[in-house]
């Protein structure tokens, strides 16, 4: 049985005016992937922003802790860095900007995840093979050309322990929130020839320090 990663307990909470979620209750193990499902308003975008700490919405009730670490008053900020994360319906466009750039920046700034580029470069490899990611969308501009689709999922706080995103979708049923759906889901990516050609000779000839 997976150990517990996210844990959210009796979590009520809205906006100033409207409350939205009730007593709300979700067990995410490690390495799991679990899919909320439910028809639109049922604040399956809410708890994705709570959980993640947007102050547009309020908590007030309940708890939210990761890892072993009770986040429930923390900022955005903290819980990304204790490895949460969101993915947005419609995520800003960064042109040139590579994703693999962008991963690189974020794991500098993290103590623990620090390392020279050339093992940064072999484990970022070995971990789109273990997610069955064609590696070529590493060099992919940041979110250019992304479809639209809501995103939520816990991350596993080291780069050791890579986990599959969770997709959120509207779902004609009387399900809510409260009752999530857990499936496994795998996104394969495509990518044109040239693409891969660039990814693969970029890889090769990489400068060993940034």
């Amino acid at each position: 049985m997976a150990s517990e990663l996210l844990n959210v307990s009796q979590v009520f909470a809205g906006t100033e005016d409207k409350p939205i979620l009730h007593g709300i209750d979700l067990s995410v193990g490690e390495g799991e992937c679990h899919v909320l499902m439910g028809p639109n308003g049922a604040g399956k975008s809410t708890l994705g922003h709570v959980i993640m700490g947007d102050p547009t919405y309020r908590i007030t009730g309940g708890s939210i802790n990761f890892a072993g670490a009770d986040l429930t008053d923390a900022s955005a900020d903290k819980r990304s860095l204790a490895g949460i994360f969101l993915s947005y319906q419609a995520p800003v466009e960064v042109p040139g900007v590579p994703l693999y750039s962008f991963l690189r920046t974020i794991c500098q700034m993290r103590p623990e995840l620090k390392t020279t580029a050339r093992k940064f470069r072999q484990r970022v490899g070995e971990i789109a093979d273990q997610l069955d990611l064609d590696q070529s969308f590493l060099m992919r501009e940041l979110n250019v050309g992304f479809s639209s689709s809501c995103c939520c999922a816990p991350s596993s706080p080291s780069l050791t322990r890579p986990t599959r995103a969770s997709t959120s979708t509207p779902w004609a049923s009387s399900a809510a929130a409260s009752r999530p759906t857990a499936r496994s889901a795998t996104v394969r990516s495509s990518s044109s020839r040239t693409t891969r050609a660039s990814w693969s000779a970029w890889r090769s000839t990489a400068p060993t320090s940034w």
